[in-house]
């Protein structure tokens, strides 16, 4: 079943009260937008978040979950939306049967401050990370590997896994410590902005981090 379908049979579901539409959709929705799915493509323990599903969908998903007051699942809905671009946020979406659909406007000022929010705790991140933190390991060849982590930052964090896997730190070119180091301090990153997403986003979600661990 497409996320679009689901979107559509909750919809179909709650309006009528058809219990079985309802869970059916809901059941296909969870497995796309529970907290603890979405961490795992976000901590790439699975697949790269950027890829787990359309623009479209994260639009029409969101003002589905706005609608049945599902706020679990508009967090992370909202977390996707947030990826998207100004244009497509702004103009939204055209469904199936012809109605465009767009975030309301609260929830479009989510998405845009959540957005400019992780640009500057990643910018900060970023700065402490390339000139040096305490509890960094002792390292030979500081230069060459503090030039091979800037160039992986510039150019592959987002793909970075929420593991110091060996393979992995084989690829970043710098000695087996500095990347191990490097590779955690962006994990922890990671899962302190998914801890702070609700908060960010002022949205009351109960047990929240519970929810993903």
């Amino acid at each position: 079943m497409l996320t679009s379908e689901a979107v559509a049979l909750v919809r179909l579901g709650h309006k009528y009260e058809i219990n079985s539409a309802l869970s059916l959709g809901l059941r296909h929705l969870s497995a796309v937008f529970h907290p603890k799915d979405v961490w795992k493509t976000v901590s790439l323990e699975e697949n790269d978040f950027r890829f787990a599903l359309s623009g479209e969908d994260a639009i029409e998903a969101a003002v589905l979950f706005r609608e049945i007051d599902n706020v679990q699942f508009l967090a992370t809905a909202l977390f996707y939306c947030s990826e998207l671009s100004f244009s497509q946020l702004l103009r939204g979406i055209t469904r199936a049967d012809g109605y465009t659909e767009k975030l309301p406007l609260e929830d479009m000022e989510r998405c845009l401050q959540f957005r400019e929010w992780r640009k500057l705790i990643l910018a900060d991140f970023l700065g402490r990370t390339c000139s040096g933190m305490p509890n960094r390991p002792p390292c030979c060849a500081r230069t060459h590997c503090n030039e091979s982590l800037i160039q992986t930052l510039r150019n592959d964090f987002s793909r970075m896994p929420d593991r110091p896997e060996p393979t992995y730190l084989r690829t970043l070119q710098a000695c087996v410590q500095c990347s191990a180091w490097f590779v955690q301090r962006v994990a922890a990153y990671k899962r302190w902005v998914w801890d702070h997403l609700p908060q960010r986003m002022d949205l009351k979600v109960a047990d929240w981090k519970s929810s993903y661990r």
